[in-house]
This record gives structure tokens, C-alpha cells and sequence, in this order.
């Protein structure tokens, strides 16, 4: 649900962003951008620019950053 959030942020469908990021923490309850990262060792820059990205985009869509 979280990548869905984002992909409407993305699209400026602000609301719709919203509304799916809030029930996203409701059942996952405690995530932060700061825990949502995937793992980076090994992983190009290209993976992590993306990364970086879509979790720019969630947290626009309201998830916090810590």
C-alpha cells in the first residue's frame, strides 16, 4: 500500500496518496521513512536513486521521517 501512496503522490493525486498511506500505518503501525529503506549494500546507484525516490514520495504522501 505504501508504493501506492507513493505512485499517487507521484501522479499528484494528493488526496487519494493520503488516504492510502493512512491506512498503510494503520496496519504497519510505527514505520517511518527511516525503517522503510531497503538494504543497500551491494545495490547500484541507479536502485538507489529510485529508492530514494519513491521513499521521498511516501513521505509526501505523509509518512513520517522518523
Amino acid at each position: 500500500m505504501m508504493l501506492l501512496a507513493a505512485a499517487y503522490q507521484r501522479l499528484g493525486r494528493q488526496a487519494e496518496a493520503e488516504a492510502t498511506l493512512t491506512k498503510a500505518l494503520t496496519l504497519r503501525p510505527g514505520t517511518t521513512a527511516a525503517n522503510v529503506a531497503p538494504p543497500t549494500t551491494g545495490a547500484s546507484p541507479v536502485f538507489l536513486a529510485a529508492s530514494a525516490r519513491v521513499i521521498a514520495a511516501m513521505v509526501g504522501a505523509g509518512l513520517p521521517e522518523r
